[in-house]
């Protein structure tokens, strides 16, 4: 664990901890959510939980983890302090697995897509959800602005990595969606936004 807690991500985050629940867009953690709620069956898992905003607003009981202790400090649900590319539990045991902006900040993809199936039960549903990497540039803006935490060490992928990253995983995929064209909840104007991000989806922030 001491060599996980040196990873330069992990270092970010436990220094942002502070201020992290401050500096969450609530926008797009609200659109999130909604994602999330469509699925939302049986065992839950939450792979990356931070704080705990998402995992607290859902209705079912659902186990957070994530590897910042002074995150999970602030975080009230049921949680616990692992490496999400070694996931302490037994195969077969999730209805349901969700994992928001973290692929981006592990070392190997490829094996946090591994462990989240391992420990999918069959027919189980997995949801990753990233920065889209085709838009880096306006999402370094983005950040300029206060509109999204500090990402701190990373590498996006964009959607032909996604997606090939998940084919390589030999996982289904149901629906790939690209999604919040426009960053923040403004009365009037947002629904328009949202309801065009369909046909503009190489515009949108996050897949």
């Amino acid at each position: 664990e001491e060599e996980n807690i040196a990873l330069p991500s992990v270092v970010h985050y436990e220094t942002l901890a502070e201020s992290y629940d401050e500096k969450l867009n609530i926008y797009c953690q609200e659109r999130f959510l909604s994602l999330i709620k469509k699925f939302e069956n049986g065992k839950i898992l939450d792979v990356g939980c931070g704080t705990g905003y998402i995992q607290s607003r859902l209705n079912k009981d659902v186990v957070g983890l994530d590897l910042t202790h002074e995150l999970l400090k602030r975080n009230n649900g049921k949680s616990i302090c692992a490496n999400a590319e070694k996931l302490p539990f037994k195969s077969n045991t999730f209805d349901l697995v969700f994992s928001i902006n973290l692929i981006e900040h592990v070392e190997d993809p490829y094996k946090l897509i591994m462990e989240c199936k391992r420990v999918l039960k069959k027919n189980g549903i997995l949801i990753v959800v990233t920065p889209n990497g085709d838009m880096e540039f306006i999402l370094d803006i983005a950040e300029k602005f206060n509109l999204k935490l500090p990402e701190g060490p990373h590498k996006f992928l964009n959607s032909k990595e996604m997606k090939s990253l998940v084919k390589m995983s030999r996982l289904d995929i149901i629906s790939f969606e690209r999604f919040i064209f426009f960053p923040k909840r403004i009365a009037g104007i947002t629904g328009f936004f949202e309801s065009i991000e369909r046909f503009v989806p190489f515009f949108c922030l996050f897949q």
